[in-house]
């Protein structure tokens, strides 16, 4: 099974190119999905449900009035696609450090507490 990734000028998007993987089939991920690449695919014939927050999109003619859509047209029903890029690296790493630092302050919190206590 083979597949293609076109890059179509697009100054709108993020980086001024729109990535998309094309296959015959869906797929549940893909190169640079992660970073906004659509998934365009035929094969299922609108068989398979489309994911709110997935960017594929199902293009066979029988799922659009046996007529091809434009790049517009993609792109209009990709907008409205909940599409939510998972978190970085560097955010999860910033998290984990936050929620360190704070176990570390709410431990240091009790141990003077205790100690205060103990005083009394």
């Amino acid at each position: 099974m083979g597949y293609y990734e076109l890059k179509v000028p697009d100054e709108e998007t993020g980086r001024g190119m729109q990535s998309i993987v094309l296959c015959h089939y869906a797929f549940r991920v893909w190169n640079k999905w992660r970073y906004g690449a659509w998934n365009l695919y035929g094969h299922s014939h609108g068989s398979l449900s489309p994911l709110p927050q997935s960017l594929s999109l199902d293009v066979g003619v029988d799922c659009h009035d046996f007529t091809p859509l434009s790049y517009t047209q993609v792109k209009a029903i990709m907008s409205t696609r909940g599409f939510v890029a998972p978190t970085g690296r560097e955010e999860q790493e910033e998290a984990t450090e936050e929620k360190r630092v704070s176990a570390v302050e709410a431990e240091e919190k009790e141990l003077s507490n205790s100690l205060l206590d103990n005083l009394e």
